[in-house]
């Protein structure tokens, strides 16, 4: 590079360039650059001047060949010039699903319920639930809090799942619930989750039905179910909690 050019890069940049008055130990020698020789301008009446222009109209030239149409070269070739580019359909952005909230009980070995919980309602479904297990003599203590799930994880991820991706996923998550116990009852408080964990056989048209899950082990096994109404629905609307009862105490009976 010409040295003028290379200290003029450099206190654009704000590098400053210096000699070292003491080599240091193992460092190379300094060694000047060689400076470009230095030119003299001409003297000012040898500079070409610069020619006016002239006001003669200059002569276009023509080309020899006139241009062909594109269109007459296309159809020479074979091609249809009013031929529409081919549009490649544009893949549909996935529409997401909402999150589905979970709470997750284990009052003892034979039973798990699960609920469907809305997030920012502090209604005393604990108690509730409290009572009903009571009363069908299943535990004479408090429940300890529950277990909370979320499907998707974000709601980032639940923009990008579909509705079978959210229920591969609830499927997995409770075939290791039921791998742990052999034989527990299944009560799932709220249509929605139930219809996710439902085999395709026996999906529930409405709460208060039984259904069957499957559980993949050493051995592909079908578990009973309960289907019922949240126990956000049990505390809005007092009149299901009869129907409750009723299809509890017919479970009891069987």
């Amino acid at each position: 590079m010409n040295e003028l050019a290379r200290q003029k890069y450099l206190n654009a940049l704000g590098i400053d360039g210096y000699m070292p008055r003491v080599v240091l130990p193992h460092a190379p020698a300094p060694i000047p650059c060689a400076m470009p020789e230095y030119v003299e301008p001409a003297p000012a009446d040898t500079l070409v001047q610069p020619t006016a222009p002239s006001s003669a109209p200059q002569a276009r030239t023509t080309p020899t060949a006139s241009a062909e149409p594109v269109g007459k070269v296309l159809a020479d070739m074979g091609v249809s010039s009013d031929r529409k580019p081919l549009q490649t359909p544009l893949r549909q952005a996935a529409s997401g699903v909402k999150t589905l909230h979970l709470h997750l009980w284990r009052p003892n070995a034979n039973l798990l319920v699960l609920d469907e919980h809305e997030p920012g309602s502090a209604l005393p479904k604990e108690a509730l639930l409290t009572n009903i297990l009571r009363v069908m003599q299943r535990i004479n203590r408090p429940i300890e809090a529950a277990e909370r799930i979320r499907c998707p994880i974000n709601d980032d991820l639940a923009k990008l799942y579909s509705q079978s991706d959210l229920e591969e996923e609830l499927k997995a998550w409770l075939n290791e619930e039921l791998i742990k116990t052999t034989d527990s009852e299944l009560w799932i408080f709220g249509l929605r989750p139930a219809k996710y964990l439902s085999t395709e056989a026996s999906t529930p048209k409405a709460a208060f039905t039984h259904f069957q899950v499957a559980c993949y082990g050493e051995t592909t096994q079908e578990r009973d179910a309960l289907a019922l109404p949240s126990l956000t629905e049990l505390l809005h609307n007092p009149e299901l909690k009869r129907q409750l009862w009723r299809a509890l105490q017919a479970r009891v009976s069987q």
